[in-house]
């Protein structure tokens, strides 16, 4: 039995460090988007803001509070506001727009992947386990030998 972390991934034999690669990739994926979140929690005062903005008419309140903002839909608003009588406005925002979807996109897309490989590597790793077991049965010391490809298997 492995008595450290670093002896566990050892009997995991190939397979111990990927699965930690993945691991770590995937617990940094989620932290990136509990942060993202956090700020996509102001999104509830800027729609307040954005209402009363056009009911009242009075936008100082809306610009003061995306100048200090870090939620991701108070930029586009500022520019919005900055660029208003510029021509094709509408596609210069569209594309702003996309970006701020995208970089979503692509953060899921990797948690999606590493979700995906990490049981495939645990797989092979429990066969790889049953190939060493297989390949000692018959041979002298078997015992030995089938306690490890056991040990292999389960580990991974």
């Amino acid at each position: 039995m492995p008595d450290t972390a670093m002896h566990f991934f050892e009997a995991c034999h190939p397979f111990g460090y990927p699965l930690l690669a993945c691991s770590v990739l995937l617990l940094a994926a989620i932290f990136y988007h509990l942060l993202r979140a956090r700020s996509c929690r102001q999104l509830t005062r800027l729609q307040r803001l954005w209402a009363h903005a056009l009911t009242e008419g009075n936008a100082a309140p809306l610009m003061d509070f995306c100048r200090h903002s870090d939620a991701p839909l108070a930029a586009e608003i500022l520019y919005l506001a900055r660029h208003q009588n510029d021509e094709g406005l509408a596609t210069q925002l569209e594309a702003r727009l996309r970006l701020l979807v995208d970089g979503d996109r692509v953060g899921m897309a990797t948690i999606n992947v590493i979700t995906n490989i990490a049981p495939m590597l645990g797989i092979l790793g429990t066969a790889w386990g049953l190939v060493a077991i297989f390949g000692v049965f018959g041979t002298p010391g078997a015992e030995q030998g089938i306690a490890a490809g056991i040990s292999t298997a389960l580990y991974t």
